[in-house]
């Protein structure tokens, strides 16, 4: 039902979230006010699954004190040696947001959420003026996705907006490393241009 090129729409959604990052950490008053607006968005509320979200809360703000991370950077450099480690912070420390921004949308859209099963499905990709998926396909998704995506950005929220000796470069190295989006995602483009073979209905 979706077409391999369309794939690389995960640009624009990785390229959008890091935008919310970055928001969250520059105009708090303003990232405030935009979650409250887009909840008035008509689409119907998922229902989390309050269990998983607490779960993963907890997983992810586990390293939210400077010394968590020093623990968590010691277990890494014990697991997989220091070169490993300070490749790590080569690959994130760039651009922070947009690697945690392409981790979560890995994580949550492309291997959680059941849309790569939609892609992988044997059907021919459908004209983009029709609808790809169904309604209950669409809402199934969307929940999979909040359930991941919600938990993880308060937990994000919460060290960003927590005092600490740490920048937030170093913050969020200990958060990415939880996340590994394939290294070929870009850091910087914000769009991809789709074009599907033949002509529309």
């Amino acid at each position: 039902m979706i077409d391999d090129d369309e794939m690389a729409r995960n640009i624009e959604a990785s390229a959008a979230l890091a935008q919310w990052i970055e928001l969250m950490r520059t105009g708090d008053g303003y990232y405030r006010k935009m979650v409250k607006t887009a909840q008035l968005l008509p689409m119907l509320p998922p229902l989390l699954d309050e269990r998983t979200n607490d779960k993963l809360y907890r997983t992810i703000s586990f390293i939210n004190s400077a010394q968590s991370r020093q623990n968590f950077f010691e277990m890494l450099k014990e697991q997989f040696g220091e070169g490993w480690l300070e490749q790590k912070r080569e690959d994130i420390i760039p651009n922070p947001s947009r690697w945690l921004a392409n981790g979560l949308i890995n994580a949550y859209w492309r291997n959680k959420s059941g849309i790569e099963d939609i892609h992988a499905g044997e059907w021919e990709a459908r004209p983009l003026l029709q609808r790809r998926i169904t309604p209950i396909q669409e809402y199934t998704i969307v929940q999979k996705v909040a359930e991941g995506i919600v938990p993880s950005m308060h937990a994000i929220y919460n060290v960003i907006n927590k005092k600490s000796e740490d920048g937030w470069e170093e913050r969020a190295l200990s958060l990415a490393i939880n996340f590994s989006p394939p290294d070929y995602w870009s850091l910087t483009e914000r769009t991809a241009e789709v074009l599907l073979e033949g002509a529309e209905p």
